[in-house]
């Protein structure tokens, strides 16, 4: 009996996690959108955080964000045991160990902005605001530091072998675009939040943050947070053709004996 033919495991990784992040963001809105009463801070564009502050959308902001992580995480690792192997083939020796140190340490921060993410979905910002604020801080700029890396990793890759230049301009187009919007969201949009605004404002009666008095600056960081978050979201579409072999090597030994025989250094 044959083996049955479909989707290699692997590429659910990245697929699931577009599917799960795109799911949560856009269900999450519309609830805090549809709700009667349901506080946004006093601007027609809410920051995602406040969408998934109260329940039901807590619900699905806590699920969809844990779940991410963990396909997060999956992401990484198979990346990682791909790059590992790729550098294995195609790399001289001194190439490739430089190249799985920086897999290595990309992991590292897909495992770090991974626990920020499960943290900052079940720190509400009603309960725990300032938790929530350093957890969601601190998943980005992790996240804008793994997809640098791997980034730079396939950057060797691509030099060694056509197999990954395919999608290589798709992924420096996608950490652009990302390390734009987290400045504009988190870098320039704290700064005009404490010297424009006068910092965060509390509203005395819901004890929620009150954005009315400076809506054009905390609409303008919600709409860089989507940004960002779109950005996230986006690079797993980069790994569905690496991940669409169940193993990497016949691929990219064909694109190598295509390219000549030869290992390369960086």
């Amino acid at each position: 009996m044959g083996a049955s033919k479909g989707l290699p495991m692997p590429i659910l990784f990245p697929i699931l996690t577009i599917i799960g992040g795109l799911g949560t963001v856009i269900t999450t809105l519309t609830i805090a959108k549809t709700t009667p009463n349901y506080s946004i801070g006093g601007i027609e564009f809410p920051y995602i955080s406040d969408t998934g502050r109260d329940p039901p959308a807590y619900y699905v902001f806590v699920i969809g964000m844990v779940l991410n992580a963990v396909l997060f995480i999956c992401d990484g690792a198979e990346n990682f045991l791909r790059v590992r192997t790729a550098a294995t083939l195609i790399l001289d020796n001194q190439a490739k160990a430089k190249n799985i140190r920086i897999a290595l340490a990309s992991l590292i921060f897909t495992v770090i902005a991974s626990l920020a993410l499960s943290l900052l979905a079940g720190l509400d910002t009603r309960n725990y605001p300032d938790m929530h604020n350093y957890s969601a801080y601190l998943f980005f700029l992790c996240a804008v530091v793994f997809m640098s890396l791997t980034t730079a990793n396939f950057s060797a890759l691509a030099k060694a072998n056509p197999f990954f230049r395919r999608h290589f301009q798709l992924r420096i187009s996608i950490v652009v675009c990302l390390s734009l919007f987290f400045t504009c969201y988190i870098i320039i949009g704290l700064a005009l939040v404490y010297t424009y605004c006068g910092g965060w404002t509390i509203d005395p009666v819901s004890g929620l943050y009150d954005y009315s008095g400076c809506a054009g600056v905390h609409t303008f960081r919600a709409i860089t947070q989507y940004l960002t978050i779109l950005s996230v979201i986006a690079f797993p579409c980069s790994l569905v053709y690496d991940f669409s072999n169940p193993s990497p090597s016949p691929a990219i030994m064909s694109a190598q004996k295509q390219n000549g025989d030869a290992t390369y250094p960086l």
